[in-house]
């Protein structure tokens, strides 16, 4: 008995409960191809940067691209030049990250490599003033990156009540985010007035490796005790219609309230979605 107790609750199968295993694939069929996304970043309800995502595809693969900078005031207070490039396949299982971040305390490239035969992950992080390089390796379950993520929760058919966990690696991080569906609302952003259904986000850091995973972080993650300093709340509302962007976020951060608002999209962003992959 003692020694079944000792055995690691990754070993009995708990979190694979948690997570979709094998995990979900798309359930609208969606091409993003030529797709670019043009947002604005408000804190306390003032303009403070930009951001901009854009997919192309290339031998079958999504590469997506995207950066966000300060802007105005709140680039003298905080000067950001950050920018991601993943590539994945049309399923959004990923290939490849990379993340450039350019911040007053932290200036540094992430690369990482995603090989879900061996469920394990490359990941170095180099230094810009020194060249120094750390190195890292993950074991995940599911390890869908943040940006192929963000694109495969789109192609999920979200009902009211729903409620989804996936696990995305970073290049530093292991994270699970739970995402609970509420209401469906028409939301007006600066890119037009959306039907949309709002999201709201739950966040957990995970150990790096599965083999560390405890009883302790199941419940947690089972009762929603999420990783203090993300936000006090925060929400999401996807588009329902067209290529369902996300329009608008909304949280209240350490340093106040802040949003992402859509404010243009090109490239058929309002096409019709097939609610049956292949079709």
């Amino acid at each position: 008995m003692v020694g079944f107790l000792a055995v690691p609750l990754s070993a009995l199968g708990e979190l694979e409960k948690v997570l979709k295993i094998p995990p979900p694939g798309p359930e609208l069929k969606i091409d993003f191809s030529g797709e670019r996304l043009k947002y604005d970043a408000l804190w306390i309800g003032l303009k403070s940067g930009e951001a901009e995502i854009n997919v192309s595809s290339v031998n079958g693969h999504y590469k997506i691209s995207a950066f966000s900078r300060t802007v105005g005031p709140a680039r003298v207070l905080y000067k950001l030049d950050d920018a991601v490039a993943a590539e994945t396949t049309p399923e959004f299982a990923p290939v490849s990250y990379s993340l450039q971040i350019r911040e007053p305390a932290f200036k540094h490239n992430r690369f990482m490599v995603i090989d879900r035969k061996t469920k394990t992950a490359n990941a170095k992080r180099v230094s810009v003033g020194t060249g120094k390089v750390k190195e890292r390796v993950f074991t995940f379950h599911q390890g869908f990156d943040p940006a192929g993520l963000t694109y495969l929760v789109r192609t999920l058919d979200w009902k009211p009540g729903m409620k989804q966990c996936f696990e995305f690696l970073d290049g530093k991080d292991r994270s699970l985010i739970l995402l609970e569906a509420g209401p469906i609302e028409n939301v007006k952003t600066k890119a037009g007035t959306f039907r949309a259904i709002r999201l709201k986000p739950f966040l957990f850091i995970l150990p790096k490796t599965k083999e560390k995973e405890t009883p302790e972080l199941v419940a947690r993650i089972k009762n929603k005790q999420t990783n203090v300093g993300f936000a006090s709340w925060a929400y999401f509302w996807i588009a329902l219609d067209g290529k369902r962007p996300i329009i608008l976020a909304r949280a209240n951060s350490l340093i106040g309230p802040v949003a992402l608002e859509l404010t243009s999209m090109t490239s058929g962003s309002l096409e019709s979605a097939s609610s049956e992959p292949g079709k």
